[in-house]
């Protein structure tokens, strides 16, 4: 076991000297290319989950096969299987929730009914009913709260009235009450496919006969069809001002939808949507601050020509009001107003234009002082490199050499006489003995010759 140890200690350091021989510059180049790497894949997973929503929880690979199936049958594609979460395209999560349910319901409620119908044979047809109905109304509830995240909590309750007569005739009807939690609203279509499969679980009872209530809202759904086809429409109104507002991303800002239907779409079992409407009319209320506020960023920045205040609003309101038109099916038939209301607010419009101003004027000083900044660690890095290399063994070996071999260098030339004491040794050699004087500068005139 140490041995292992300290074999993984060994190439462990043999790594770090491996990355510290890599020149510092190249180090934080490949750093940075890491980060951009592991930053790019992060994206490109976020945005091609961007369209997607939860449709369940918790849920093993398994069921998720089996899920898939049943939406494949369905002619249903794009949903995903991540970290335990089914995740479905958000444009079709209401078609992906109704099928989970219908399959879910097929799988589970049928064969628990029929088990207890069967080890209750001893007992009185009634008794049987209504077991069978209290294991459908503990096995629906179960089935709303796990294959829906929308709902917390949820419970149902099955009455039959028998009205006397020649022939008896019983109604089955039933009660689904519901805790939706804060995170998700109840949607329409949620409601319709509890209703629906609460419905099928019954023989003889119609959707009309199923009531639902919201107990977090309080809202109830249940009725005639005129009423279906009433919550239908508020429902779309309600999804069409989220987009609305979500787009113009206007504080305070009210929204007013108002959908006219056409007659052919009075039956319930008509598939509505905006494109089912002969005229979509949208009012937006825009406080005035708004507006003051964005005119007074503009005067500061000096971008375009001046323009009056009146006439700010109304290009204002015109690009809006092209943003808002995309999302409506038939833009010619539909109509898009804007009012402005004053609110009690102060405009708040001195100091943003005063700081958008600043810093488009110190904008060339500031890219100054980053380029600065740049040029300063850059040197700071080669000055660490060279240092590094100066600490190094080969160098520590190396540099006591050289010094070495200047100071002898020095010496040398140190010992070596200066010019007058030459002159005055050779003066001295002539006047003494000029034959030898002349023999010696004949020999040195051989020499260099």
């Amino acid at each position: 076991m140490n041995h292992q140890k300290d074999e993984l200690r060994r190439q462990i350091m043999q790594l770090v000297a491996h990355i510290r021989e890599i020149p510092p510059t190249l180090r934080i180049g490949i750093l940075v290319v890491v980060i951009v790497i592991v930053f790019g894949f992060l994206g490109t997973r976020y945005s091609s989950n961007g369209n997607l929503e939860i449709l369940l929880a918790d849920v093993d690979r398994e069921r998720y096969q089996e899920l898939e199936a049943a939406f494949l049958k369905s002619n249903l594609q794009g949903s995903q299987w991540v970290d335990g979460q089914v995740m479905v395209p958000a444009d079709q999560r209401e078609r992906f929730s109704e099928v989970m349910s219908l399959q879910s319901f097929g799988v589970d409620i049928g064969n628990k009914s029929e088990a207890i119908s069967k080890s209750s044979i001893l007992l009185p047809p009634q008794t049987q009913s209504n077991r069978v109905l209290n294991g459908l109304e503990k096995d629906l509830a179960g089935l709303i709260t796990r294959g829906m995240p929308e709902i917390d909590q949820a419970y149902v309750h099955f009455d039959r009235e028998v009205t006397r007569g020649l022939r008896d005739k019983k109604v089955a009807t039933a009660a689904v009450c519901v805790i939706s939690n804060q995170s998700q609203t109840l949607t329409l279509s949620s409601v319709e496919t509890i209703r629906r499969m609460v419905a099928s679980a019954v023989a003889g009872m119609s959707v009309a006969d199923v009531t639902l209530t919201d107990l977090s809202t309080g809202r109830s759904y249940g009725g005639t069809d005129q009423e279906t086809m009433d919550w239908r429409i508020q429902d779309l109104e309600d999804g069409l001002r989220r987009k609305v507002q979500t787009i113009l991303q206007i504080p305070d800002a009210e929204v007013a939808v108002s959908l006219q239907a056409p007659s052919e779409i009075a039956q319930p079992e008509v598939v509505v949507d905006l494109n089912s409407f002969s005229k979509i009319a949208i009012t937006i209320s825009v406080p005035r601050r708004h507006y003051e506020t964005a005119y007074a960023i503009r005067k500061a920045s000096r971008m375009g020509r001046p323009v009056e205040f009146s006439a700010f609003v109304a290009q204002t309101e015109e690009s809006m009001r092209q943003g808002v038109v995309g999302l409506l099916p038939d833009p010619s038939e539909h109509l898009v107003t804007f009012t402005m209301y004053d609110d009690l607010l102060p405009v708040a419009a001195a100091n943003p234009p005063l700081i958008s101003g600043q810093l488009r004027r110190w904008s060339g000083a500031l890219a100054l002082v980053f380029a600065g900044l740049g040029i300063l660690m850059i040197h700071l890095i080669n000055r660490r490199a060279s240092q590094e290399v100066s600490d190094s063994p080969a160098t520590q070996q190396i540099f006591p050499i050289h010094d070495e071999l200047q100071e002898q260098s020095v010496t040398e030339m140190d010992d070596r006489e200066d010019d007058d004491d030459l002159r005055t040794k050779l003066t001295d050699v002539v006047r003494d003995d000029p034959d030898q004087a002349a023999r010696i500068l004949n020999q040195w005139i051989g020499k260099t010759g």
